[in-house]
């Protein structure tokens, strides 16, 4: 690491949190505190992890929600494995390729937008597999923010603020976050009575107070009410699937990703590419090291194009896309000093939503949760289903309409995700790291570099996160944060980046979180983004 492109791994805004007995990186501080309570009086990792998601569901309606999605990575020290789990809603039933290809375009709002939510059947299916204390117990936090309120922090303002427009499309949804007709805020009160309802009901019924009875039959009416599909045998059918992870490894340990319908594959990927390099050499932020990562996430993105849907749908050849042979093909098309021109993009992909939250949680027995849950776009589908205080997600956005394309709508299929969290595992198969961050596609770009700054360059966690970011969209364009050496992005528009500067701090290069365990010690370390609102805490 010398040389002069290289950084010290110094200067942190934030401290690292350290602590012995538990640790909760979640995407704001609410949630975080509600997390570590959990710890604090006997409760595991899987138990935070449950209030934390649940809090997140109500504190940041405009990322995340009851009507939304989830997927999360879990090291279990009892079962001494990992496991993958994939809360993702398909297409209602009634919903049709034909109906959006006879009136386009596809709407990007409304109750004709949803698919069938997965997140609250994950939360129970998690905590039923690992957790020790009721639902009834880790839910009241998240009802008592619901019915008493939360303040409306300035990145809440900013983004009621920024949509308002189309919150006040929909009654419902304006009388509870535009309530006298206005946006609330910052240290105004935010009070969602409907939704503790809804919650109340989830904590004596479990998921069934969801997918059954009064709530599925209010979300269901109101659908068939508004031009939407979902119905209550949607809901009533839906199951969250346990699935096996996939992995690579770097730097002699196991990096765990989500498998399809998640685009986690992109991470290994890019990894395998460079993991024959030595990127301590060529330098922390220097030219030739984000030139190959750059260009291994865009190789990487490519198979994703390609073969990228529901895999109960389509087939993926995973053993193929994580192969060394075809990494190493890859990696002998990256040409030095050279930008590869973007591969132009179909009219036929689908808008990528960016709005989500990532939470990470360790405890003193060794369990370990990477999770990451969403609306897909900001305040997802923005209508409130009924007097049920949910918002709609607006994933069905997310497929494709092209017939040929492997992510094509169809009835009971799942749209491909861009949610993927990250768990990294040492030698002795025990928790090393858990992180994460929103982002749409911007997600596996960050945790790469999240990757490399911890295992190539030995960064501390914090210094980790807020080191300078960059992210590349489909249309070849590289966004760079202006605190990359000025000598590394001259060098990088001399080969031929377009370069598109997006200041020092940008919330465009997402909101990371991450937990680490010292081995030796046991010591617990966390870390979150300044570019957002998340926050660790640790005891």
């Amino acid at each position: 690491m010398t040389g002069k492109y290289s950084l010290p791994p110094t200067g942190a805004h934030r401290p690292v949190i350290m602590g012995l007995n538990g640790m909760v990186a979640a995407g704001h501080p609410l949630a975080t505190q509600a997390g570590l309570a959990v710890l604090r009086r006997g409760g595991n990792a899987f138990d935070a992890a449950f209030t934390t998601a649940t809090v997140l569901a109500v504190v940041k309606p405009d990322m995340n929600g009851l009507g939304g999605d989830a997927f999360g990575l879990f090291y279990s020290s009892r079962e001494n494995k990992v496991s993958a789990l994939n809360a993702s809603g398909p297409a209602p039933a009634a919903a049709r390729l034909g109906y959006f290809q006879a009136r386009p375009p596809k709407p990007r709002s409304g109750a004709g937008t949803a698919t069938v939510p997965g997140s609250v059947a994950g939360w129970f299916a998690m905590l039923e597999r690992f957790g020790t204390l009721s639902a009834a117990e880790l839910l009241q936090p998240a009802i008592d923010y619901a019915a008493q309120g939360f303040p409306v922090n300035y990145f809440l303002f900013g983004s009621l603020t920024r949509y308002r427009d189309s919150l006040e499309r929909y009654p419902a949804t304006a009388s509870i976050f535009l309530p006298g007709g206005r946006v609330p805020g910052p240290l105004e009160r935010l009070v969602q009575p409907q939704l503790a309802t809804t919650l109340r009901r989830l904590a004596l019924e479990g998921a069934s107070g969801f997918y059954l009875g009064e709530t599925a039959r209010a979300i269901a009416n109101f659908c068939a009410e508004n031009d939407g599909f979902l119905a209550e045998a949607d809901l009533a059918n839906f199951r969250p699937e346990w699935k096996e992870p996939i992995r690579t490894g770097y730097r002699g340990l196991t990096v765990y990703s989500q498998p399809p319908v998640s685009q986690g594959h992109i991470l290994l990927e890019a990894l395998n590419i460079i993991g024959d390099d030595n990127l301590a050499y060529t330098g922390l932020h220097s030219p030739e090291t984000l030139h190959l990562l750059v260009e291994a996430t865009r190789l990487a993105f490519a198979d994703k194009l390609r073969f990228a849907g529901d895999p109960a749908f389509v087939a993926w050849p995973l053993d193929e896309l994580l192969s060394p042979e075809r990494a190493r093909h890859h990696r002998k098309s990256i040409q030095p000093g050279e930008a590869s021109r973007p591969a132009p993009v179909s009219p036929a992909l689908p808008a990528m939503g960016g709005e989500t939250t990532y939470f990470a949680v360790m405890d003193r027995e060794g369990n370990a949760v990477s999770f990451i849950q969403s609306l897909f776009h900001a305040f997802g589908a923005g209508v409130v289903a009924g007097n049920t205080g949910v918002l709609l997600n607006d994933r069905l956005v997310g497929f494709s309409l092209d017939p040929e394309s492997p992510n094509c709508l169809a009835p009971g299929k799942r749209p491909v995700h861009t949610l993927n969290p990250c768990l990294v595992m040492t030698p002795e198969g025990q928790p090393f790291a858990a992180l994460g961050t929103p982002g749409s596609d911007g997600q596996v770009q960050t945790n790469l570099q999240l990757l490399t700054h911890l295992l190539d360059y030995e960064l501390p966690v914090q210094a980790a996160i807020e080191a300078p970011r960059w992210r590349r969209s489909s249309d070849g364009i590289l966004s760079v944060e202006d605190r990359f050496p000025a000598a590394t992005l001259d060098q990088l528009a001399h080969w031929g980046y377009r370069l598109e500067r997006v200041g020092h701090w940008s919330d465009k290069m997402g909101g990371a979180q991450i937990v680490m365990r010292q081995a030796r010690s046991g010591v617990l370390q966390g870390g979150a983004d300044p570019r957002r609102e998340g926050y660790a805490a640790g005891w």
